[in-house]
Parts: structure tokens; C-alpha cells; sequence
């Protein structure tokens, strides 16, 4: 969605009013009547085309431009969180696979748990793949 704040438009301030000031018995030739029945159009047409249309340009281009700026501007944090997550995911399997010799294969897991793991074969901690991450609250 474009949000565009357009500021400092020129006003159409022309008189339009042509016609209503003539007498009712023309007292002007038919190629001056005909110009004065068209000066109103011409006049909006070139305000719309002189003055409008070049400032509405401008301040679409602007909010691209921004917009453009803000767009890259997330690509590049995405781009830097997912270099992060990789590096991340990296260390974690060079502990994993570095520290056990035999679980190599058997996926470190992350718990989360009231209670402390322990050795113990009645407590959680013995049956827990080498690697894994165990978060006590």
C-alpha cells in the first residue's frame, strides 16, 4: 500500500466563470466567442497537466524510492538473521557430533523442564541424546 502525503500542491485559482460576464447580443467576433466558450477547459487542462500531474509524479516517485530503500533495508536483516540461524545451527552440530563418539547419528533434542536432568535411570537425563539442551524453569 502506498501512503503518499502530498504537500505544497499549487491551488487552481483560475476565474472560470467565461461565459455569464457576456452579453446577451454578442459583441465579439465567432472566433473570439469560440475561445472564450474553450478558455475554461484549457485553463484546468493546463493546470491538470502543468501543474498537478508533475507534482503528483514527484511524490509517487519519492514514496517508491522510499519504500525501495525500506524494503532492501529488510532484506538485508533477513538475510543477516538467516546467516545467524546458520551459524548457529553449524556450532550446535560441531558440538553434537565432536563431543559423542557413539550418538552421532541419534538427533540432540531441546527440553524444556521444571527439573534438573540427572544419570539417573529413573530421571528424564539418562535417556537424552549427547547434544541436547535442557532449559530449567
Amino acid at each position: 500500500m502506498i501512503h503518499m502525503a502530498i504537500e505544497n500542491i499549487t491551488e487552481f485559482n483560475e476565474d472560470v466563470i467565461n461565459i455569464e460576464p457576456l452579453g446577451d447580443t454578442p459583441k465579439i467576433s465567432g472566433l473570439e466567442l469560440r475561445k472564450t466558450f474553450d478558455k475554461a477547459g484549457a485553463d484546468i487542462k493546463e493546470y491538470i497537466n502543468n501543474s498537478l500531474v508533475s507534482k503528483v509524479n514527484d511524490e509517487i516517485i519519492k514514496d517508491v524510492n522510499s519504500n525501495t530503500s525500506s524494503i532492501s533495508s529488510i532484506n538485508t536483516s533477513i538475510t543477516n538473521m538467516n546467516n545467524t540461524l546458520n551459524t548457529v545451527n553449524t556450532s550446535v552440530l560441531k558440538v553434537f557430533t565432536s563431543e559423542s563418539g557413539s550418538s552421532v547419528n541419534t538427533t540432540p533434542k531441546i527440553v524444556f523442564s521444571k527439573t534438573v536432568p540427572t544419570t539417573a535411570s529413573t530421571n528424564y537425563g539418562s535417556k537424552l541424546p549427547v547434544g541436547s539442551v535442557v532449559f530449567v524453569y
